[in-house]
């Protein structure tokens, strides 16, 4: 589906460039849109780190943590 292929070509971009903090979000962003938390935690934390001062990224990354946490 359009997921997939979106996830396949934001992976493909972020391996060319690592040091991309809006790529790791916007995968984050999907892989959530996708129920893949924990992948999903992993890039916006990544995002995150690189970008302290963008209020969406860690507000989501929040968001994911205490679903996480809930699920347990």
């Amino acid at each position: 589906g359009r997921n997939e292929e979106a996830e396949v070509q934001l992976r493909t971009a972020l391996t060319a460039e690592p040091e991309s903090y809006e790529l790791a979000y916007s995968l984050g962003l999907l892989l959530a849109e996708m129920e893949k938390w924990e992948e999903a935690e992993h890039y916006l934390a990544i995002a995150v780190s690189g970008m302290p001062d963008h209020p969406r990224a860690a507000y989501n990354l929040q968001q994911i943590r205490e679903f996480l946490q809930n699920r347990k």
